[in-house]
Formats: structure tokens, C-alpha cells, sequence
């Protein structure tokens, strides 16, 4: 394979290829395993594979090379014929004409000499015998494949440029294309190489598409053999990659880059001894994968350097994931056993619960690459605002937002979202018609999504006002709002916050969420005062938190209880008044789940 965990080794004298007997008696060797991890009750069982790289040095025919020049005598493996293409063809090719490159270098010191490429997905070549790798990891009797590396690569080969000509043509008419991009003979155009303009837009759209049938062809071969072969690639930064593999993959990875990491928070000196904690959460990831259309698993392998803040994160996947989870290591997990096996124990406590948030916000990653574009850093400063106000809040994703499912909010709040469908500006209208509140921050709906100016629509009042619209209001910011002037906004639905004193203003480092069935409430608390890097001291515990769980008319509580996953449980003294329920939390440590029973 072709990623960083090589099976080839570090010691270039030692790697060779393997004869066919011994490919023959590596599968069979696979199955008896595979069939032994089943019989002792393992459920799943996934090799590493790497779905755009592969090794090898060309003039020694060396690594993928040299099976290359073998090919025929492995084809009682049922891999085909030999393509025409040679892999010297396949690497993804830059703008500029260079190579593509995994990290900077083509020939990286831990791959022995032997040379890293990217391959062009669109390479039928490349993408059959991806193909086939996966029909034979099913062969082998594994469950599925975490196949690495699997990120957008911008590659501008000439599979990719005829790639990009058919996805065109299949989205528009020649007259649009003439209109927005302004060529209707689409053979004339090509992948942008300025980062401008709808083209840009459409290039990275593409490039993802691509992608996403690329994983798709890759589950597809392992369930030539095995109908539920999962698979489960790792998409490096997922959040603008994600909604493609709907349909297309079973789970998929985000996994941490360079810097601090995590759950916690950023301890920075300020003078002397006094300090500034900034929480670093991944609230927004979660909330947003929980809303992408499907049933895709993701993992976040993002886990911060001190014991409290490795805790935090599987508490963080908890509450906020909807069937998320993050990355354990054997290094970790002992210390974070105390959590694993809460969860394990406590399943009623997450299981087929809704949310519980008033509160909605649109996130559409891909707003990164519009000219102009604010949205996608407005949308994770309004994710603190609220977070640190304790007010619980979901995300609707570009390919999620339905009118019937939006009425279910009290409020939508929508950062710096110039650009907007006409589909998708008519459902927000008509959620305000219907007695909604929409408060927008920055700009709104200035362009449609393809780019074009768009007039003002009569009904949105400008920045600065406030506006009622059929049952509805509209309250329009210029700026971020401040904690006073949001709450304001919000005031008309009643209280939103689900941690509210009056002695206290505010709890920066406290996060909530909070779910519900018919028969309980779950909220849950999350302590982010734990430092993700080491030797800056350890998390302070928030004391005395009081909690404001919202219910319906002639609703009453029969108890109220308090788990903390390295503690007994405790009962809470409650207080039902002003259409809510009241309680206090002694002590949030890192993370308190709190069951509100309805009587």
C-alpha cells in the first residue's frame, strides 16, 4: 500500500514482491484468522489500504513496478487483464504540470528510497485496481477497509479535465454554461487554475464528486464478495467532503493535523501567574455530521496530551456526536476505561433520544471556496457564542434543510451566509411566515449559489433591523451579536440557556446539550477547563451549576439524577416553576449526564 503505514518496511534490501503461492497462502492464512476473530466475538475486522498513493521507483522497477511487470501471473486472482495504461501515467498532475505530492516530498525518506505518488482517481486504471484490492480484502474474509488518505486531491490530468467536462454537462445546459461560465461549448473548458469565480466553485464541487464515487467503487468491489462490506476511509479534514460520501461510504475518519488537538481548552500566559483558557471543542463537527442525510458513521481522531482532556473527548462524542465517537489508543485507554464503560453500561441514557435544541444554524463547509465568502468562520464564532451561553443548538447541512424539520426550532440563526439558493431562501422565508425567528448575522442571500447577484428581497429588513414577517421576526445584526443583544433576539420564544443563575453572568467553560423522549429529559455538562497540552496545570471543576430544563404545559418531574462516569449517582433536589425544571450540579468535574424523569 501506498500510505504512511507502509507494509513494505523501512529497509529497502528487504522489500520484495510476493510470489503468487504466497499470495495464495497469505489469503487463506487471512481467512483463518478473520474466521477466528469472528468465532471469539469480534464484529468487525478492517485492514489498512491507501486509496490515492502507491510506492514504487520506475527505472529499478521496484515496488508497485515491479508487480506491474508480473501482472499476468497473477491473474488467478481474478484481477484482469493488465490495463494499457502503465502506472508511470497514473500520477495526479498540479496546475502548474508538476507532481502531485502526499507532503512535500515525492520521495520521502521513511518510504526507503522508493518513490510516493498520488495517483489521478479519474485513471480508469488506478480506480480498477482499487477495485479489485477491495474484492480481494472481502476474499479474505475481512468485514471491510480503512482505506487512509482519502482527501480531495485538486488534480488537473487529463482523465481529470474530461472528468470535469462530464460533470458539467450532466449539471448544465449549454446556455448556462454560457451565461455562468461563459462558454456554452463545454469541450473548451477547463479546471480553473485561479481561485475565483463560480468555476472555482464548481471545480471543487467536482473534485469531491470524484471522490466520493471513487470510495464508492471501492466498497462496491470488496461487496462483489461480501454484500455488507464496509468501508471506513480516513478524509484527513472532512468537514467540506463529508455530505459527498452520503450513500458512498459506512463511516469515515477526521483526523487531527498539526498543533494542539482535541477536547479542552488553550491555556495562555498572560502576565505573571494569570492565565487565559480558551475552550478548543469539536461541537461543531459533531452537530453537523449528526445532520448530513444517511446513516455515515464519523470518528474523530483528535485526543489532547493530558489525562482530563482524553476523558473529555469521549464525554465531547457523547453528547454531541449523535453516534460519533473518538479515537482511543492503546496508550489511553486504560485511563479513559472509566468512560468506555459508562457508556457501555448507560446506553438508555443516548439511545433513541432527539434533540433537544431550540435553537438551529445553517453549516455549509463549501462556502469556503465562494468569492467572498464569510460564513464558514461566522458559523463556528456563533457555535461559541452559543456554547458558552449554554444554549444548545444544531446545524443543518446544504443537503439537509427541509421546511418541516426547520419549524421545529424556536429560532434559526444564520452567520454570514451570502450565498443562498432560491429553494433554500424560500424555505427560511416561509419559516418565518410561520412564526419563526430568524436572526441574521453579516451579510444574507446578496447572490444565489451559482454566484449571481441577487436583489434584496423585500421581506428581509436591512442590517441593523428588526423586522416582523407574517408570524414571524427577522432581527438583522452587521456584526456578531454581543451575549446581551442575542439574548434579546431570542427573547420572544422565551429562555433558551439551560444554565442559567442569577448571581452568576456567565460559565465560559461550560458546554451543554441536552436530549429527550417521551418519557425523560438528558442533559448533559462538559467541564472545558481541561488543558489539551501538557504542563499547564490541571481542569478546575465548575461548582454549583444550576440548570433550567424547559417543559411542555402540565408536565411534572418524578426525579431528577446526576451520573459522573467516575462516580456514584446522585439525586438531585428539583424545582418545577416558570414552565421549567430547576436543580443544582454540586460539582461538574469533566462531564455530568443529568436524567430529568417526566412524572
Amino acid at each position: 500500500v501506498g500510505g504512511e503505514n507502509q507494509a513494505h518496511g523501512r529497509n529497502r534490501a528487504d522489500i520484495r514482491r510476493l510470489t503468487p503461492d504466497e499470495v495464495q497462502a497469505r489469503i487463506e492464512a487471512l481467512q483463518r484468522m478473520n474466521a477466528a476473530l469472528h468465532e471469539a466475538g469480534v464484529g468487525m475486522v478492517m485492514p489498512y489500504t491507501s486509496s490515492i498513493t502507491f510506492a514504487g521507483e520506475p527505472d529499478t522497477r521496484e515496488g508497485f513496478f515491479d508487480f506491474w511487470d508480473h501482472w499476468d501471473e497473477y491473474l488467478r486472482f481474478g484481477i484482469g487483464p493488465r490495463p494499457d495504461d502503465p502506472p508511470e501515467n497514473w500520477p495526479a498532475i498540479k496546475a502548474d504540470g508538476s507532481l502531485h505530492t502526499f507532503g512535500k516530498l515525492l520521495q520521502p525518506e521513511y518510504y526507503a528510497g522508493l518513490y510516493r505518488y498520488v495517483a489521478c482517481i479519474e485513471n480508469p486504471a488506478w480506480r480498477n485496481w482499487l477495485v479489485q484490492v477491495h474484492r480481494l480484502v472481502a476474499l479474505a474474509g475481512y468485514d471491510g477497509a480503512f482505506p487512509d488518505n482519502t482527501s480531495p486531491i485538486n488534480c488537473y490530468g487529463p482523465h481529470c479535465q474530461q472528468a470535469f467536462r462530464r460533470y458539467l454537462a450532466e449539471k448544465f445546459t449549454p446556455a448556462q454554461l454560457h451565461e455562468l461560465l461563459g462558454d456554452a461549448d463545454v469541450a473548451k473548458l477547463e479546471l480553473p487554475k485561479e481561485k475565483e469565480g463560480l468555476v472555482w466553485v464548481e471545480a471543487n464541487r467536482f473534485w469531491r464528486t470524484s471522490l466520493a464515487e471513487h470510495v464508492h467503487a471501492m466498497r462496491e468491489g470488496g461487496r462483489q464478495v461480501n454484500p455488507d462490506f464496509k468501508l471506513f476511509p480516513n478524509l484527513g479534514g472532512p468537514l467540506p467532503i463529508a455530505e459527498y460520501l452520503v450513500g458512498h461510504a459506512d463511516y469515515f475518519m477526521a483526523e487531527g493535523g498539526r498543533g494542539p488537538q482535541g477536547a479542552g481548552c488553550l491555556v495562555k500566559p498572560v502576565i505573571g501567574d494569570i492565565v487565559v483558557r480558551d475552550v478548543m471543542d469539536n461541537i461543531l463537527d459533531y452537530r453537523y455530521y449528526a445532520d448530513i442525510p444517511g446513516d455515515t458513521r464519523p470518528m474523530l481522531l483528535k485526543l489532547g496530551r493530558t489525562e482530563s482532556a482524553r476523558k473529555l473527548c469521549i464525554a465531547e462524542a457523547a453528547a454531541f456526536g449523535s453516534g460519533a465517537y473518538n479515537g482511543v489508543r492503546p496508550s489511553s485507554r486504560d485511563l479513559q476505561r472509566p468512560y468506555i464503560e459508562f457508556l457501555l453500561d448507560h446506553k438508555d441514557l443516548y439511545a433513541g433520544k432527539v434533540s433537544a435544541a431550540r435553537v438551529a444554524m445553517p453549516f455549509y463547509p463549501m462556502r469556503m471556496f465562494y468569492p467572498g465568502s464569510g460564513h464558514y468562520g461566522a458559523a463556528f464564532t456563533m457555535k461559541d457564542r452559543l456554547g458558552s451561553m449554554q444554549i444548545p443548538f444544531d446545524f443543518f447541512s446544504e443537503g439537509g434543510l427541509e421546511l418541516d424539520v426547520l419549524r421545529t426550532y424556536d429560532a434559526f440563526i444564520v452567520p454570514e451566509l451570502r450565498h443562498v439558493s432560491d429553494d433554500h431562501l424560500r424555505i427560511i422565508r416561509d419559516y418565518v411566515d410561520g412564526g419563526g425567528i430568524l436572526i441574521i448575522v453579516g451579510d444574507f442571500a446578496t447572490h444565489d449559489e451559482l454566484c449571481r447577484e441577487r436583489a434584496t428581497p423585500g421581506w428581509l429588513p436591512g442590517p441593523g433591523e428588526r423586522r416582523s414577517y407574517g408570524r414571524g421576526t427577522i432581527v438583522h445584526f452587521d456584526v456578531n451579536p454581543t451575549r446581551t443583544d442575542l439574548l434579546r433576539a431570542l427573547e420572544p420564544v422565551g429562555e433558551m440557556r439551560l444554565v442559567v443563575a442569577a448571581d452568576r453572568m456567565n460559565r465560559p467553560m461550560l458546554r451543554a446539550m441536552a436530549y429527550r423522549d417521551d418519557e425523560e429529559y438528558i442533559v448533559h455538562l462538559l467541564n472545558y477547563s481541561c488543558p489539551v497540552e501538557a504542563g499547564f496545570g490541571e481542569n478546575v471543576p465548575e461548582r454549583d451549576v444550576t440548570v433550567r430544563v424547559p417543559l411542555e404545559d402540565g408536565q411534572s418531574v418524578a426525579s431528577v439524577t446526576c451520573y459522573d462516569p467516575e462516580a456514584q449517582p446522585t439525586e438531585a433536589d428539583f424545582e418545577v416553576r416558570d414552565g421549567a425544571c430547576w436543580f443544582t450540579v454540586r460539582e461538574v468535574p469533566i462531564y455530568v449526564v443529568c436524567r430529568v424523569e417526566i412524572g
